[in-house]
């Protein structure tokens, strides 16, 4: 309602609050908001840290979408150190859910990461 002034005056900061108070409720898709309004930076401060928590309490609450931006984000190094074994472990478990999403990014990560280290990380994302 805030979030895209629908029936309301657009207020992100009013937003981001009231995103916060469901999320500390462990709603996941809150958690997703809030992790996308950090990451973006549009309306309210960047802060790719913040980002980076509020995805991955949203994939707690098995959102895939969550998946594949930690993913992302440790793919490009965003917030936090790059790591080709934890962009390809949150790809493989956000794959039931999201197939085609993972599947594009898994493709791109290509040979970068030995077989043997994919091996290992496939079989931990799965367990």
């Amino acid at each position: 309602m805030y979030y895209f002034g629908a029936g309301a005056e657009k207020n992100p900061s009013k937003a981001a609050e009231l995103f916060q108070q469901v999320a500390s409720q462990d709603y996941g898709k809150a958690h997703y908001a809030l992790g996308s309004m950090y990451y973006s930076g549009q309306d309210i401060a960047k802060d790719l840290f913040l980002a980076h928590r509020a995805y991955l309490s949203a994939v707690r609450q098995g959102l895939a979408g969550s998946q594949v931006m930690v993913a992302r984000m440790y793919s490009l190094g965003e917030g936090i150190p790059q790591d080709l074994k934890e962009v390809y472990f949150w790809l493989v478990f956000a794959e039931p859910q999201e197939p085609n999403r993972a599947a594009y990014y898994l493709n791109r990560i290509g040979n970068r990461l030995p077989k043997a280290d994919k091996a290992k990380v496939r079989e931990n994302a799965r367990n």
